[in-house]
């Protein structure tokens, strides 16, 4: 018996949506490097990323949840804002600095193996950022 089958699999971008071009930083390293890719989604094994455009919105809104509700605000009408029109350059090189230290957290763990919930992830970038 023959059986046809069609998946439909959503591949997420690296960068895009809501944060474009706007954390040079952590885009290069989630651009150019598919570790930090593999690292990403290794810690966020139990999130549904595919919520965002891109692997840069999930890890900013994910991390920064107020955030959030504004991010899925522009996906529903693209006419609103993107955040690079809401913070300042101060802002701006805060935001990625602090997304480039998640993602070298986040290669640390893949390398080590070490499962961790994505609420004990977070709360460990945060105490890093603060």
């Amino acid at each position: 018996m023959f059986e046809m089958r069609f998946e439909h699999r959503h591949e997420l971008q690296p960068a895009g949506g809501m944060t474009q071009s706007i954390f040079a930083e952590a885009e290069r390293l989630l651009m150019s490097e598919t570790d930090f890719q593999r690292a990403l989604r290794f810690v966020a094994s139990r999130k549904n990323m595919n919520r965002y455009r891109s692997m840069l919105d999930f890890l900013f809104c994910e991390i920064f949840i107020d955030w959030r509700d504004r991010c899925f605000a522009y996906y529903d009408d693209e006419t609103r804002p993107r955040l690079k029109d809401l913070i300042d350059e101060k802002q701006r090189a805060l935001y990625d600095r602090w997304l480039v230290a998640a993602l070298t957290l986040a290669r640390e763990k893949l390398e080590l193996e070490r499962v961790a919930s994505w609420t004990r992830f977070r709360s460990e970038v945060l105490r890093l950022a603060a």
